[in-house]
């Protein structure tokens, strides 16, 4: 998609990425290089591709699509998407395989009937069911099953009671619950940055008249109390900056509306709210994965140092993405260091 600031609702995933514009996680990918930017970023990479990946961390993409999907747009939502996968044990007695099925076409033999007990497996199968309507095969089950579901995406039935479960962790905690509710889901933001002149980008997992709510899962390996391994995870991946970033976004909304900069399908009821909640909180709902999806929410106030720090970091990646467009265009951003000495104190200890 081309940039065009407003905001979006109802935009897929696809559209939104593939629009030219900085967002939190591009800010994080820029401040390890611009060359990770350029690499990440689908308009300038041309030989970007997500599922260049290995298959664990693809699965996950789309485990983790789901999840959101469950959580933020609720229960009728996600089963007009996703549907449990065919499973083969429902259907005990069914013939499968090949030698199953010549075995039944040569009982039938064995019985008088001219029959062919060679050919490839749809040969064998479409002559089984000529003699035999009503026989019980797994590939003709599976793709009658298949062919009511095509529309969906289907996931194994343990990863769908999973999310299940996980959904029931928050929909059951009485603070928790009305985290996604009274707002839309997945709102993308795209607004030109007054300072610095640079497209931005921002997609809101749950937006509320007076919240910003971000859905974070986190799988506390090390086994910290609950909120210690929160703080943690927090550092660890640099979320103040998408916190610093999505404010930056909200606070953009209300001039956006005010100039009917506004796509997609929302309640005028929800417009109005959105723009007359003009200062928002933002709030982290985080889940642990695993066997045990505790769940817990916690702010993240404005005010807070690591926020301010969090959006001069932001700053400072909006000024060198505004440089690296001028200087390289689409072409790789390739920047140079001049070579320097290592320093005893910022080498870790821990290679003794």
């Amino acid at each position: 998609m081309d940039f065009a600031p407003g905001v979006h609702f109802g935009l897929s995933d696809e559209d939104y990425f593939s629009v030219p514009a900085l967002s939190a996680s591009g800010v994080k990918n820029i401040r390890m290089s611009p060359l990770d930017f350029w690499a990440r970023a689908r308009w300038l990479n041309p030989g970007y591709d997500e599922d260049n990946e290995d298959t664990e961390e693809s699965f996950a993409r789309i485990l983790g699509r789901a999840y959101h999907k469950r959580i933020l747009e609720g229960r009728d939502a996600f089963e007009r998407s996703y549907a449990p996968a065919f499973d083969p044990a429902a259907h005990k007695g069914a013939l499968d395989g090949t030698d199953e099925i010549k075995a039944a076409l040569r009982m039938a033999k064995e019985a008088g009937v001219d029959v062919k007990i060679t050919g490839n497996k749809p040969e064998l199968i479409s002559r089984l069911l000529e003699l035999q309507p009503t026989a019980r095969i797994m590939d003709v089950l599976r793709e009658s099953y298949e062919k009511n579901f095509e529309d969906h995406i289907l996931l194994a039935a343990k990863y769908l009671d999973k999310i299940e479960l996980s959904a029931a962790m928050i929909e059951k905690d009485p603070q928790l619950s009305k985290a996604f509710s009274g707002g839309m889901p997945e709102v993308s933001i795209f607004w030109v940055c007054p300072t610095i002149g640079i497209p931005c980008k921002a997609r809101l997992d749950y937006l509320k008249p007076k919240a910003i709510v971000d859905l974070k899962t986190f799988a506390n390996k090390s086994g910290y109390p609950i909120m210690r391994a929160i703080d943690r995870e927090l550092g660890y991946n640099r979320y103040p900056i998408a916190a610093a970033w999505y404010y930056d976004a909200a606070d953009q909304v209300s001039g956006l509306i005010d100039s009917g900069k506004v796509y997609g399908d929302a309640p005028h009821s929800y417009l109005s709210a959105l723009h007359a909640g003009n200062e928002k909180t933002f709030v982290y709902v985080f889940q642990q994965k695993g066997v045990a999806p505790i769940a817990r929410g916690k702010s993240f106030p404005r005010s807070l140092t690591n926020c301010l720090l969090a959006q001069a970091q932001c700053e400072a990646a909006k000024q060198t993405y505004r440089t690296c467009s001028e200087t390289f265009g689409t072409d790789p951003w390739i920047t140079s260091e001049p070579i320097t000495a290592f320093d005893d104190a910022t080498i870790p200890a821990l290679w003794e």
